[in-house]
């Protein structure tokens, strides 16, 4: 299945894009995602992150599906 994921804030900068689309097994959860990018970009692990899935908070535990959308993004502050 395939799944795009978009990056945000510090995240866009480290990984250089601002989407990139992974290909995933079935039952994939949003925690394959983040393995994939420590894997690939270990200095992930120093930023804290928040995930949506499909525009809607999620966890490390939210099972994808195909054509699904996540988001990585930096906590947002309110002023």
């Amino acid at each position: 299945m395939r799944v795009l994921v978009k990056f945000f804030g510090g995240i866009r900068k480290i990984v250089g894009a601002s989407e990139k689309e992974y290909e995933l097994k079935e039952g994939a959860r949003v925690s394959d995602i983040l393995q994939i990018l420590l894997q690939n970009f270990p200095e992930i692990e120093r930023e804290q992150v928040l995930f949506a899935l499909n525009h809607k908070y999620a966890t490390l535990e939210d099972e994808l599906k195909d054509g699904d959308e996540v988001a990585i993004f930096p906590p947002v502050n309110g002023g």
